[in-house]
């Protein structure tokens, strides 16, 4: 097993419920920190590690910690994770591993856990095997912003029932496929997707089939051309988003959307006129009152802010809205 040498700066709150670590090179083991006695292991429930110099997260290393809840590994230039790395932390509910180096995610790299919230972002994943998420009966919110993955699989999330929450902001996905969350049915809960600032360019017609969302983004793409019934075939979109894309003209039925922003298109003038006049029909009473929020004339520039070494990739922001309302 790999050895760490760290001097740890632990602080400790009462009855030992919490641990907050930050690690400077030193000469003390990692596994002598104050959360491996004997004593403390047993009562942690929340603990959050800096600074550390952890490429590997193994078994090994928190296999004893049977009751934390919470584990934060933040800024600790991790570069993997071992399969079933956390397997047996059955209290475990919210798990972080932001900031840090991971370039891919494995097969049952969760399993054996009962983890709600999962946070991999602000690094440099780019590969998630194809059932990374599996028997993840738990997961219900799982952020994987600012990193470099260039294709989705719905079979991510196969085993993954009760998702209900899913970042996928700031990444290099240029197409969405049917069934984004593969599953067949109904899903459980209205869900919050994320997929603004990528590189989209093709969304299947059935990617939304029988899902409920509370929130769609697919704003700051790079979206021509939608399938008509892409969104219809939902069963509602509370609030949808795709502004800052590259539509000159035609938009899918809206009629299961209640509120939604084409703002920032590349709208040909004509035509923008022409949806101004067109009806829009609701399929739902809380959908009858439809907001459509258009931005003219339709300006995109872009303007990268100060570059971090912890993002996956430059962040985007668009020049300040200047709206008009229909």
């Amino acid at each position: 097993m790999t050895s760490y040498t760290f001097l740890s700066l632990c602080f400790l709150t009462t009855y030992y419920s919490f641990v907050l670590c930050d690690y400077y090179k030193n000469d003390s083991p990692l596994l002598n920190s104050p959360f491996n006695n004997e004593q403390i292991k047993n009562q942690l429930d929340h603990i959050h590690i800096t600074y550390e110099n952890i490429p590997t997260i193994t078994r090994e290393i928190f296999k004893k910690l049977s009751l934390v809840k919470k584990l934060e590994i933040e800024f600790c230039n991790v570069k993997s994770v071992e399969k079933n790395s956390f397997w047996g932390l059955e209290n475990l509910r919210k798990l972080s591993l932001k900031h840090n180096l991971l370039t891919e995610i494995q097969n049952n790299t969760f399993s054996g856990t009962n983890i709600e919230e999962l946070d991999l972002s602000d690094n440099q994943i780019e590969r998630i095997e194809s059932t990374a998420f599996g028997h993840m009966h738990n997961l219900r919110s799982l952020k994987l912003k600012n990193n470099r993955i260039q294709t989705y699989q719905n079979t991510w999330f196969k085993l993954t029932p009760n998702l209900c929450s899913l970042n996928l902001q700031n990444n290099f996905i240029t197409s969405l496929p049917a069934r984004i969350l593969d599953r067949r049915g109904i899903w459980s809960c209205s869900i919050d997707l994320i997929l603004s600032y990528n590189r989209i360019e093709e969304v299947d017609e059935e990617a939304f089939s029988n899902y409920k969302f509370n929130k769609l983004y697919l704003d700051h793409n790079n979206i021509n051309v939608l399938p008509s019934k892409v969104f219809s075939n939902s069963i509602q979109i509370m609030d949808l988003k795709l502004n800052n894309n590259r539509i000159v003209c035609t938009l899918p039925e809206m009629k299961t959307v209640q509120r939604y922003d084409v703002s920032a298109n590349l709208w040909d003038e004509k035509c923008l006129l022409e949806f101004e006049d067109k009806k829009v029909t609701t399929s739902t009473q809380e959908a009858s009152t439809t907001e459509r929020v258009f931005r003219y004339p339709p300006g995109r520039d872009i303007f990268p802010p100060p570059f971090h070494s912890s993002m996956g990739r430059f962040r985007y922001r668009s020049r300040p809205p200047y709206y008009m309302r229909f």
